[in-house]
């Protein structure tokens, strides 16, 4: 998208009383953009996720099952890919990987890619005061309600912990300055969220419906999840390692001090090492477990290591590694340790 667009367009989200005015959020905030400012209107549909199973409704969505080789993953999707400086991919491995499949925490990457992509209103020292709806997100992790808290430490606590907390109110400061509620503004950063995905990224299979990756349950008792591909989120960490590469240098910390050195949050992914870039874990009993684990070829990272300044090799390559829907919430680490070992 274009900068000028982009300006449009939270000016535009902005205006929040126009929109509660005329009733927008019952329609559907983004249908209602698309419908306004694009030829056609938005297509895409919400599959339902059921817990226990795999898609249940848009199943005709995925692709083709790929034939597994003697090589295999426990997980209902993976894909491993080759990324070169110029920004080229090969892929090594890849099973069901345009399989729609709920992501759960995964989803965090595209908020923290909201946040760096809107600078002029995420300054990083700027403190955000922490709602009780926030509060209210599963899960503790050092909040409470009325706490200020800077852009830069709910970043890190939503990238390193997976802090549902943090990144509930990262989308609601967006619209801080706004009179609307809670609910309104999470709504419209969720509108941002998928028009990113799709306009500024290029998601085909991507949809959010929050910016924590908790799941919800609808009224008719469907657990409702974000989804998206295998191959969808590949496409999502090249463009973070080429545009925000600062997303992945937080999460691949394996703790740091925060809220004033009050506080140390502790990052789940256990499989952290001297070649990792970045990634994201995720859990929900409809999602099984999640991965997404970028790494540093051993000769780049040994030339990295060796350095006496820290330079790039002209010859720079990443591994892109996902594995969606794991059983348990140790099979995706020991998953993903039988990737890397793949590629290595």
């Amino acid at each position: 998208m274009s900068k000028s667009f982009k300006t449009f367009l939270i000016v535009f989200l902005l205006s929040l009383p126009f929109w509660w005015g005329v009733n927008i959020l019952g329609k559907n905030l983004e249908n209602f953009f698309f419908k306004q400012y694009y030829q056609s209107p938005l297509s895409v549909q919400i599959p339902l996720f059921y817990k226990g199973a795999g898609l249940a409704a848009g199943e005709f969505w995925a692709a083709e099952e790929i034939i597994p080789p003697k090589f295999d993953i426990e997980a209902k999707a993976a894909i491993s890919v080759k990324l070169d400086k110029d920004g080229s991919k090969e892929t090594i491995f890849e099973k069901n990987s345009e399989k729609i499949l709920p992501i759960a925490s995964l989803t965090k990457l595209i908020t923290a890619w909201v946040v760096f992509e809107y600078p002029e209103y995420y300054n990083f020292s700027r403190e955000v005061r922490i709602s009780k709806e926030a509060i209210m997100q599963e899960g503790d992790f050092g909040l409470y309600e009325g706490q200020l808290i800077s852009i830069n430490d709910l970043l890190y606590s939503m990238l390193i912990e997976s802090s549902n907390d943090a990144a509930f109110s990262l989308a609601e400061a967006l619209f801080s300055e706004t009179k609307a509620k809670s609910e309104e503004k999470i709504e419209a950063f969720v509108a941002l969220m998928n028009l990113e995905a799709k306009e500024n990224i290029g998601l085909k299979n991507t949809y959010f419906i929050n910016p924590t990756g908790l799941e919800v349950e609808s009224k008719d008792g469907n657990r409702l999840s974000n989804y998206s591909t295998a191959k969808d989120l590949v496409e999502l960490s090249k463009n973070i390692l080429l545009k925000h590469p600062e997303i992945f240098e937080i999460s691949k910390n394996k703790s740091a001090e925060i809220f004033n050195n009050n506080y140390l949050a502790v990052n789940k992914n256990i499989i952290l090492n001297d070649n990792t870039v970045g990634g994201k874990t995720g859990w929900t009993p409809t999602a099984g477990g999640c991965i997404l684990l970028v790494q540093k070829s051993e000769r780049d990272a040994r030339v990295l290591r060796e350095a006496e300044t820290p330079v790039l090799n002209e010859k720079e390559e990443y591994f892109i590694n996902v594995i969606l829907g794991t059983d348990s919430s140790d099979s995706r680490f020991s998953g993903m340790e039988k990737l890397i070992q793949l590629v290595y």
